[in-house]
């Protein structure tokens, strides 16, 4: 009897290396590991290979792979009499893997390097304990555990993939997609120290066990016509249906989140108080404190009150008293500030935008609507400067 579990993952994820902890399986039971290779007319097709096994560690069978393309998932045999696989395996295999991890597509790191390229473990948080046990037993350097999201986000506490301006990254929904931990690193950089060559590290963790068999993965024509076409097809679809799903519960969520922030800031307004809000949570903190390192490394990081602080009092010298501006919503991408402004006339927002081009700042108003006798205005701001 056997199963397919899927852990394939967008962008570079998956493409190095992985170590699959098998828990319930024999220790001679076969694993294998699935990959996509492409061919020479551009498309891409899915072959199937045995992995080398490695001795057990606390009872399971651990086994490393190191392929030349990106993982797919893992097939795995049952022992005879075993449950349905579709039950069973999620439950059996449970993967995590060891990336590389630059700003293109991870963006949760949050640490001064900027430049230098670290690696992170990403696994599930039901095997946090027995992952951190096998990496002190390899010997190898202190890493930050991630729980990983997919099929396994059925497991309590797993984590929830979320985009954090133009990029995807593992998150518990706070929008900084960092993992709370205890104590807290003052700086990823911390823990996220690592060799810098994944063939290296392979080398290294494998001569601290034993002799591994690892099969001859670029050269598996048998292995290809081993793997059913309808398999291949299965888990294409399968990806996309998972993909498909995850796009819409974070669409649906900001949204949601967007109609509220909408509702709260019309509320706000019917008073007569001419002051600027600034209704933003710790992810668009998060996203400016990113904006900020990117264009000024060196420059002291400067929280939003100052910012609300000193478009208050542009709007105010702009159109005096009698003048309401307050912000809707506060955004970050493509290295522009995105400001949803609501407002009573348009000629107000005209009036702030003249003010702000006057100050220095690079300002397009991209629409305007009205809305229960008020103006949404929504403007991109780049920035010149942080200081003073």
């Amino acid at each position: 009897m056997s199963g397919w579990h899927r852990f394939r993952r967008s962008g570079d994820l998956g493409r190095r290396w992985c170590v699959i902890l098998a828990d319930g399986l024999s220790p001679d039971a076969p694993v294998e590991v699935g990959w996509s290779t492409e061919r020479k007319d551009g498309r891409r097709r899915m072959v199937l290979g045995e992995v080398g096994q490695l001795p057990c560690w606390d009872g399971r069978p651990v086994h490393v792979v190191l392929p030349g393309a990106e993982i797919l998932g893992v097939f795995a045999t049952l022992p005879p009499g075993g449950r349905s696989a579709q039950r069973a395996l999620p439950w059996l295999v449970e993967p995590f893997l060891l990336n590389d991890v630059d700003d293109n597509h991870m963006a949760w790191r949050r640490d001064p390097l900027r430049s230098q390229r670290h690696r992170v473990w990403i696994c599930s948080r039901r095997w946090r304990d027995q992952a951190a046990r096998l990496l002190t037993g390899l010997g190898l350097p202190p890493v930050k555990l991630i729980p990983l999201h997919g099929l396994l986000a059925n497991h309590p506490g797993a984590l929830r993939l979320q985009r954090l301006g133009r990029h995807w990254c593992f998150g518990d929904g706070s929008g900084t997609g960092v993992l709370p931990s205890a104590p807290a690193p003052h700086h990823d950089a911390e823990v996220l120290q690592a060799h810098d060559d994944p063939a290296a590290l392979f080398d290294w963790a494998v001569e601290r066990l034993a002799a591994v068999r690892l099969p001859a993965l670029m050269s598996s024509d048998a292995a290809a016509r081993a793997a059913p076409r309808a398999a291949a097809w299965a888990a294409s679809w399968g990806a996309w249906a998972v993909l498909g799903a995850l796009l819409l519960a974070d669409g649906l969520h900001l949204r949601h989140q967007s109609e509220r922030l909408a509702a709260q800031s019309e509320q706000a307004a019917r008073s007569a108080v001419p002051e600027l809000e600034i209704r933003a949570g710790q992810h668009w903190r998060t996203a400016l404190g990113r904006w900020q390192s990117s264009r000024s490394p060196q420059a002291r990081t400067e929280p939003v009150e100052p910012l609300a602080a000193r478009l208050g009092r542009l709007a105010q010298a702009a159109g005096g008293s009698d003048v309401a501006v307050r912000l809707v919503r506060l955004g970050y991408g493509e290295g522009k500030l995105t400001l949803a402004a609501s407002m009573s006339a348009l000629e107000e927002a005209s009036t702030l935008r003249n003010a702000l081009e006057q100050a220095g700042y690079a300002v397009e108003i991209r629409s305007a609507s009205g809305q229960s006798g008020r103006v949404i205005a929504e403007l991109s701001l780049m920035l010149p400067s942080w200081s003073g």
